[in-house]
């Protein structure tokens, strides 16, 4: 039986050496930048990315939220949640600080394409 939820190191060995995964990594960060601070549902967030595997767009937000590049809330308490695909229309998405340098060029990450 495979585990459902992975650590941040696991994520990052299945899946560094994976263009695509940087891609859509750096491509998630910039359409919630484009946002500018508004916090959309995941279930209307990952209709912006109709073109990619909806398993590879939840590991991608799996990812980012694990290395705090985006912060999950819960829809009902607007309490800080971690990823949980089952929650999925329940969890709302917003860039945050620590996601913006990245994007600014302040921080680097490999897995990460800006």
């Amino acid at each position: 039986m495979s585990k459902i939820y992975k650590t941040k190191d696991e994520i990052i060995n299945q899946k560094f050496e994976s263009k695509k995964f940087s891609e859509i990594n750096g491509r998630i960060l910039r359409n919630l930048n484009i946002l500018n601070d508004k916090k959309p549902k995941l279930n209307a967030f990952v209709t912006l990315f109709s073109d990619i595997d909806f398993n590879e767009f939840s590991e991608c937000i799996n990812f980012l939220s694990l290395c705090r590049y985006i912060k999950l809330s819960n829809v009902s308490t607007s309490r800080e949640t971690p990823f949980d695909i089952k929650e999925f229309d329940n969890i709302t998405v917003k860039l945050t600080a620590r996601g913006i340098k990245l994007l600014k060029g302040k921080k680097q990450d490999k897995a990460v394409d800006i």
